[in-house]
């Protein structure tokens, strides 16, 4: 069993969807935002895009994403990651959700299409790594379990916790499965840091030259 109602994408974006990278080779010229790269995956394989923004976004951001058809929701400060997630699954209208944040500039569409084909009867479809620890914040969920699990837990803070609350989930091996598709794992690189930026301009660059 599959996604009987599409497919749709929650994105959250806790303040870096305006920072900037060097457009890809095939966009040359200039920059584009975490967010335009972001969406450059998403939309490829989800029926509807919710960006959930913590505070309204600049006109220019708006109109650079405009063009991939998203949902802007306005959350406001203070709210927790759960209860920003369960904004845009609530809106949603399609059986299962993609989750993922504005930070992760280098998805790949095959790895998300290979989330969303492992659904099946399961609640979730999480990625794991050897060391048993798991992604939650890029995995897709069905959108009642996810709202089910959540009905009492809506101020934590940690999605962990609704991952160990839904009664089936699939764990999707990184090492294996999705390496077979994301060789070098950018998928999971996220920006949190200088460095990491740093790291991620060089990324653009260097795939922009080959």
């Amino acid at each position: 069993m599959g996604c009987r109602t599409g497919r749709s994408a929650v994105i959250i974006a806790y303040g870096r969807e305006g920072y900037k990278l060097p457009r890809r080779f095939f966009q040359p010229g200039g920059e584009c935002t975490f967010l335009e790269y972001v969406l450059d995956a998403v939309w490829t394989v989800a029926d509807e895009i919710h960006v959930v923004f913590q505070n309204e976004p600049n006109l220019k951001l708006v109109e650079a994403i405009s063009p991939f058809g998203v949902k802007i929701i306005i959350e406001g400060q203070p709210k927790t990651l759960v209860s920003n997630i369960l904004t845009g699954i609530k809106v949603s209208k399609s059986d299962c959700c993609l989750i993922t944040s504005e930070n992760t500039p280098f998805l790949k569409p095959d790895v998300l299409n290979m989330l969303f084909e492992s659904i099946q009867k399961y609640d979730a479809v999480v990625p794991r790594w050897p060391d048993g620890s798991i992604e939650p914040m890029l995995a897709i969920y069905r959108r009642k379990s996810f709202l089910g699990a959540t009905l009492e837990k809506t101020d934590t803070k940690d999605i962990t916790n609704i991952v160990e609350d839904l009664y089936s989930v699939k764990f999707l091996d990184i090492a294996t499965k999705i390496k077979a598709v994301d060789p070098e794992l950018e998928s999971f690189f996220s920006v949190n840091s200088d460095k990491d930026f740093q790291r991620a301009r060089e990324i653009t660059i260097k795939s922009r030259d080959k």
